[in-house]
């Protein structure tokens, strides 16, 4: 919501906007759901109570389930805790129901893999100032009332990785200078759903992998860690000279669009707990595209946008444990093998 850290965003300082993260914080419990995988029969039943309220939005409930309202503004929350106030007390708290039937295992949030590993992604659209430095653009894909222009944005996902990849990873070597790839899988994983601008594309595209690695060489063994130094590149989608001549009328229908980064990291490996305690890798190029950043129409130039992502260990909290990523098959691409990191047939 744009008043956590936009106030003044029309030179007017707003009191009750600046109130708004204490009043959330004293009479709310802040909850978020996952509206594609509601989970079992009584969940689902509960999400369906609630109501569909807009999207980008704030929607404000009593435990029963119950609807109270909807906002996007920081004054109107105050007027919903005193609707909330006003309901009969059986309203206001929980309803327990037993399940009355077999949970559809497509519709329950899985888990990350016994032994994997997450990965956050962040996404950072960038601009090049008249003096050569990269700064953050700001945004131009606001797809509601809450999401204010010209800020800068960056987007955020998550990666998983298997059992498997996250012990190739983990064995990389104890010897100062060895050398091994990053495993292939999950890097094409982070590639194929990560490695480009999703301003000038779009959140869901899957780009293929034409070309790259990353490499992982150990600079430092002590006894308590490994360090390791991180290279490579990826080239995703389709080149940028055939761009030039195709008649494609949209980004999401043209192959031709895609990026080219260069990665530069570092990661930690905890030798008794076998485990990552850090990892943290940089990767900056350009992605080419006919999408016009300042209105986000399709035209017909080629142009490049200086592009970067960030990877890093997440947080350990349930959301990184459970929370499915938005490229999985199971959620908005089903044609898309998320652990085998390709496309049908490819």
């Amino acid at each position: 919501m744009e008043f956590f850290y936009d106030n003044n965003r029309d030179g007017v300082w707003d009191p009750q906007r600046a109130e708004t993260p204490r009043i959330i914080r004293e009479r709310f419990v802040p909850v978020v759901l996952d509206s594609y995988l509601t989970g079992t029969p009584a969940e689902k039943a509960f999400v369906d109570r609630l109501g569909r309220g807009g999207t980008n939005c704030l929607v404000v409930a009593a435990a029963s389930g119950m609807q109270v309202g909807t906002t996007t503004r920081p004054g109107e929350l105050m007027p919903l805790v005193e609707k909330f106030r006003a309901l009969p007390e059986s309203e206001r708290k929980p309803r327990l129901e037993e399940e009355t039937g077999p949970a559809d295992p497509s519709k329950l949030p899985p888990e990350l893999p016994k032994g994997g590993l997450a990965l956050t992604a962040y996404q950072v659209s960038l601009v090049r100032e008249r003096n050569g430095e990269l700064v953050r653009a700001p945004n131009i894909m606001a797809p509601g009332p809450c999401w204010p222009l010209k800020v800068p944005l960056t987007m955020s996902d998550l990666v998983w990785g298997t059992a498997e990849e996250s012990r190739a990873l983990l064995s990389a070597g104890t010897q100062k200078g060895q050398k091994a790839l990053f495993p292939p899988s999950l890097f094409q994983r982070i590639a194929m759903t990560q490695a480009y601008d999703w301003m000038c594309g779009y959140q869901n595209s899957i780009l293929t992998l034409r070309e790259g690695e990353l490499s992982m060489t150990v600079e430092e063994v002590t006894a308590k860690e490994v360090r390791l130094r991180i290279e490579g590149f990826s080239k995703v989608g389709g080149a940028e000279e055939g761009m030039k001549t195709c008649a494609c009328e949209s980004q999401r229908s043209c192959p031709h669009w895609g990026c080219e980064l260069r990665y530069y990291g570092t990661a930690r490996i905890d030798r008794s707990k076998q485990a990552l305690s850090e990892f943290r890798v940089v990767g900056l190029g350009d992605t080419w595209t006919k999408v016009r950043r300042a209105d986000s129409r399709y035209g017909a130039e080629v142009v490049r946008y200086p592009t970067g992502i960030l990877l890093e260990l997440p947080a350990d909290v349930p959301a990184n444990r459970g929370g499915w990523p938005p490229l999985a098959p199971a959620r908005l691409n089903a044609n898309f093998d998320y652990w085998g990191a390709v496309r049908p047939g490819r």
